[in-house]
């Protein structure tokens, strides 16, 4: 079957739940395979992408299932980025990613001051404070870790929490920005979470279970797409995608989205409606926030971002800003102002938009006010 790249493009919306959007935050987690979260507040956001407003589901809701419940955690995960994930996705993805980006930035460490014997005594250290007063703020861990000389200067108490977040240790806990702090993971996660991380299925059926996960969030995509989201080896995509084949079906996409990619066969129905049909009122209008996942990953971002928007745009000084996505294709940029109870969003189009996408752009812009609990909300 041949896709054009308008049909690709709805078939990754639909996969990322961009159109047939959830009820509840932890099936939109589920179904992105994770929101990254380096800055709280966009991970937060980009679940509300994926949410049905009708849900009425909030900011606060979020937050209270990560910090109440812990049905949600905030890691280091793929990339070796911060992440909000499932509990569970959280116990499936650790093992598969955490050993190889421990191996991956030691070099970093070493050139902070964090030789193997530092790291393996800060982390001890990290863990002990944590367990007798935690959770504990960035602030407090460093000036307890300086009194043992352990070196935290620049980048180097990032790198030693990572480094424990690696190997299972600690995750973020309760705060946001500056209030923000770490928990020790057997304290903070559930028991039979924890079990679930300590006791992970043989790799090859992990890698397997990761790319049935992975298609079905983002496809249709391609084996060089996988590896690029998670930051695993093609060797470790290799194993996964052969595990997974006879759940997948091929199809021929454009050359910009790899020429040939794969599809989940449980949705070949699916599949084969939307290559059946042409240009059309368009299904999806979505505010993306900072680092959306829909823009993390793939190998290219061509097929979303025209070349001519994306350096200095959408992409600038190493940060991936917010975008209005239209059947998944970036129209537009936008930022949130904030002041006094009211939410504006301001919309920079790269060429003029439809009355049809402005009406739902605005509806979106609204969604966003009340999801962040503002008394008032509009599009500018």
């Amino acid at each position: 079957m041949r896709l054009t790249a308008d049909a690709v493009r709805r078939l990754r919306a639909r996969s990322q739940r961009l159109m047939g959007r959830t009820k509840g935050p932890l099936e939109a987690a589920r179904a992105m395979c994770g929101a990254q979260a380096q800055d709280a507040s966009a991970g937060i956001l980009s679940l509300r992408a994926r949410l049905d407003p009708a849900a009425e589901v909030t900011a606060a809701d979020v937050e209270r299932l990560r910090v109440d419940d812990r049905a949600l955690v905030r890691t280091w995960l793929m990339r070796s980025t911060i992440h909000l994930v499932t509990a569970e996705d959280y116990a499936l993805l650790l093992p598969l990613v955490g050993p190889h980006f421990e191996r991956r930035t030691r070099p970093r460490r070493l050139g902070l001051g964090l030789d193997d014997e530092t790291g393996e005594r800060g982390v001890g250290l990290l863990c002990d404070f944590l367990s007798k007063g935690g959770p504990l703020t960035r602030d407090e861990l460093r000036e307890r870790l300086e009194r043992r000389r352990i070196p935290t200067e620049g980048q180097a108490l990032v790198h030693l929490a990572a480094l424990a977040a690696y190997r299972g240790k600690i995750c973020f806990g309760p705060g946001e920005g500056r209030r923000a702090t770490f928990a020790l993971v057997d304290d903070w996660l559930k028991p039979a979470i924890q079990r679930a991380l300590h006791r992970p299925p043989p790799r090859e059926e992990a890698l397997a279970t990761l790319v049935r996960r992975y298609v079905d969030a983002f496809g249709p995509a391609t084996p060089e797409d996988l590896a690029t989201w998670s930051g695993l080896p093609m060797g470790d995509v290799r194993v996964g995608w052969k595990g997974a084949a006879e759940e997948l079906v091929e199809v021929a996409v454009p050359p910009v989205a790899g020429g040939r990619a794969w599809f989940p066969a449980a949705r070949e129905a699916e599949l084969r409606e939307v290559a059946g049909r042409g240009r059309r009122t368009p299904e999806s209008v979505a505010l993306l926030a900072f680092w959306d996942t829909y823009l993390m990953g793939y190998r290219s971002r061509e097929l979303t971002v025209d070349t001519a928007h994306a350096a200095g745009v959408v992409v600038a000084g190493g940060v991936l800003y917010p975008i209005l996505a239209v059947d998944g294709r970036a129209v537009a940029a936008w930022r949130l102002e904030r002041a006094k109870g009211r939410v504006t969003v301001r919309l920079s189009p790269f060429a003029p938009l439809s009355k049809g996408v402005l009406r739902a752009a605005e509806g979106e812009a609204q969604d966003v006010g009340r999801f962040l609990g503002a008394e008032e909300a509009n599009l500018a």
